[in-house]
């Protein structure tokens, strides 16, 4: 049986880990290189896209909050109601890459509210409230990872939004809804993964939704 010296184990160790260090540290300059060298394209982009509980008008529409409220407001020996539903936020935004960390846009959105109240003996309509919100919300994106499919990013917008619908729940004379609001779109991260077309999603405190997630298209992109 052949013995194994202790001396020739370590310098053999101490062989491999220096070779090893330096085909990452190799591997790591060859994609810094690649990056740099790669083409930045300015130009134009598009989305389409779908928010998950937007926040309007400075409120939170969460559907147990708002069914709250409506019991306390209704006579719950008369009335009941249905659950309040909703489009979520409907999306479309332009925006242009100034630079390969930096594109700048606008996104106009709508989101719709409904609900329906009843008279509870007989099951008969008693009213319904219809809420739509429309806004426009420019935007700068940063973008923090650029990899050739992926890019993760952050973003900031600030904008003006318009409610309008009515109100005759529960019997109530009609109420006109007319309101106009600030908008905010704070995005701490998103994720977009593609080429020319790509998927995307976004967690957020705005108008587009905790939760945002669509498709787009860069124009002038390889």
């Amino acid at each position: 049986m052949v013995k194994t010296k202790p001396w020739a184990v370590l310098l053999a160790l101490s062989l491999l880990v220096p070779a090893g260090a330096g085909a990452q540290s190799d591997g790591e300059r060859k994609e810094r290189k690649e990056r740099s060298e790669r083409p930045f394209y300015p130009g134009h982009e598009l989305r389409v896209g779908v928010g998950i509980h937007p926040v309007l008008n400075g409120d939170y529409y969460e559907f147990w909050s708002t069914a709250r409220l409506d019991a306390w407001l209704a006579d719950r020996e008369k009335y009941s109601f249905g659950a309040l539903r909703t489009t979520g936020a409907l999306t479309v935004a332009y925006g242009y890459r100034f630079r390969r960390w930096l594109e700048a846009g606008a996104t106009l959105s709508y989101a719709r509210f409904w609900r329906d109240s009843y008279v509870r003996l007989t099951g008969a309509s008693a009213g319904e409230l219809r809420d739509n919100y429309l806004a426009i919300t420019p935007y700068a994106r940063f973008t923090w990872l650029d990899r050739r499919w992926v890019k993760l990013y952050s973003q900031t917008g600030i904008g003006i939004g318009a409610g309008f619908g009515h109100d005759d729940s529960f019997g109530r004379e009609r109420t006109k809804l007319r309101d106009w609001y600030p908008t905010l779109q704070l995005t701490p991260i998103g994720v977009a993964v593609g080429r020319k077309v790509y998927g995307y999603a976004d967690m957020s405190i705005s108008n587009i939704g905790w939760f945002h997630l669509g498709i787009g298209y860069r124009f002038n992109y390889e």
